[in-house]
């Protein structure tokens, strides 16, 4: 894992394993990357659904697979991050060493987490005449950005191929 100036990237093919070949990313690199990424998976579902209308052997809607299963455990909302936040349950653990990076059970794949943390500068406007009001300098704020590629079994207990990004 390398850090440059608040941003951490940490890439690993094995779930659970330290990324061999991380480096530091620029803005532009990151925006470019996660540009590229959201548009690549944004296609996965045309593809999926040619190659599903040609089988349908798992027995899933033509075009669709079934979803995956959730992982066992994870957190609250509301207890891990206080009363802001919705009182619902997440199936992931929050990145750390050690912690499964997949948000997916019975997932055998490749696995890519970006976390970013660092602090923002928020700017007010009037929503009327978008005049200044104010700024807040400083707010920390953080990321959790995941892709996972692979084989999973399904709500269905079939096995499938997928690939799923949490941002």
């Amino acid at each position: 894992m390398k850090t440059l100036r608040g941003v951490t990237a940490q890439a690993s093919s094995e779930p659970g394993q330290p990324a061999s070949n991380s480096l530091p990313l620029s803005r532009r690199q990151l925006l470019t990357t996660m540009g590229a990424a959201a548009a690549y998976l944004g296609l996965q579902p045309l593809a999926r659904a040619q190659q599903s209308a040609r089988s349908t052997s798992s027995g899933a809607t033509p075009g669709s697979d079934p979803a995956p299963t959730p992982i066992p455990g994870g957190f609250n909302a509301r207890d891990a991050f206080g009363a802001r936040f919705p009182d619902r349950f997440f199936h992931l653990f929050l990145p750390g060493a050690g912690a499964e990076p997949s948000t997916i059970f019975n997932f055998q794949g490749k696995v890519a987490i970006l976390n970013i943390h660092g602090t923002g500068l928020r700017t007010e406007t009037d929503p009327d005449t978008g005049a200044f009001v104010a700024q807040t300098p400083h707010l920390p704020f953080a990321t959790d950005v995941r892709f996972m590629q692979g084989t999973y079994v399904g709500v269905d207990g079939q096995q499938h191929h997928g690939t799923f990004a949490f941002f």
